[in-house]
């Protein structure tokens, strides 16, 4: 699959896509929630932004049960 055909969609609540494992899956209620939760507490948090990243990301982490995240960076220089 190419172009449009592997691209996830989100219409009304569903999930369609190869990333969905199946076609018209939801995203259960309880991850939206917590999603929402994580995204409200960085924005509210004080700090600067690599303590955000870092929040939002182990968040993200705990959330997915991921080992670990790595947040990068590309400058792009259009005249090299």
């Amino acid at each position: 699959m190419s172009g449009a055909d592997d691209q996830l969609a989100v219409r009304n609540g569903q999930v369609d896509g190869p990333a969905a494992g199946q076609k018209g899956a939801l995203i259960p209620e309880e991850i939206v929630v917590k999603a929402v939760r994580l995204l409200g507490n960085v924005a509210a948090m004080r700090g600067n932004l690599p303590a955000k990243k870092r929040r939002l990301m182990d968040g993200l982490c705990a959330m997915l049960d991921a080992d670990g995240w790595l947040w990068t960076a590309t400058r792009v220089l259009p005249d090299q």
